[in-house]
């Protein structure tokens, strides 16, 4: 890229490279106060290695490091949402702004383009892609279909549970 004098664009989906659950959220399902090598290695461990706990924290450190050393690079980032960027400001993981770009998430459709309309008689579908994990809220999804009845409205779960077993 550099030797071509291409512009670096980088995509921020989630928080996937300060945080390697992606979420920020403990494995209680609570918001993280921010990752550090210690928290990390308690809310994932990545080796059974011991002493577990120190070899925990040099490899988050070490992916800490790794990490913050390749978000220098980019030109620019984009991100679906501001609250996605506020949250990189806000745990220090991003000093210069300007180098961002929000771009929200969906699709305007201009004045007269014609949507698709549901068949006669068959009923709404609705769909979740995406891994099958708590943070997305499928059990969420599949909590409010329990009462509907299928011939109104379908709901189609399409992802991988290898991420997550125990969530499935």
């Amino acid at each position: 890229v550099r030797t071509a004098k291409l512009p670096l664009v980088m995509q921020l989906q989630d928080w996937w490279p300060i945080c390697p659950r992606t979420n920020l959220l403990e494995r209680e399902r609570r918001l993280c106060a921010g990752p550090t090598a210690a928290r990390c290695s308690r809310c994932l461990p990545l080796t059974r290695i011991r002493p577990v706990a120190f070899w925990n924290r040099v490899l988050h450190t070490y992916r800490r490091r790794f990490l913050r050393r390749l978000l220098v690079h980019p030109d620019v980032f984009v991100t679906g949402s501001q609250f996605l960027l506020d949250s990189y400001v806000a745990l220090g993981q991003v000093a210069e702004r300007e180098r961002f770009r929000v771009l929200p998430y969906g699709v305007d459709l201009p004045a007269g383009v014609a949507r698709g309309e549901r068949l006669a008689g068959q009923p709404l579908r609705f769909g979740v892609i995406g891994t099958l994990m708590p943070h997305k809220g499928i059990h969420v999804a599949l909590a409010a279909f329990e009462e509907v009845d299928p011939a109104r409205a379908t709901l189609t779960v399409w992802g991988s549970g290898e991420a997550c077993p125990e969530y499935l």
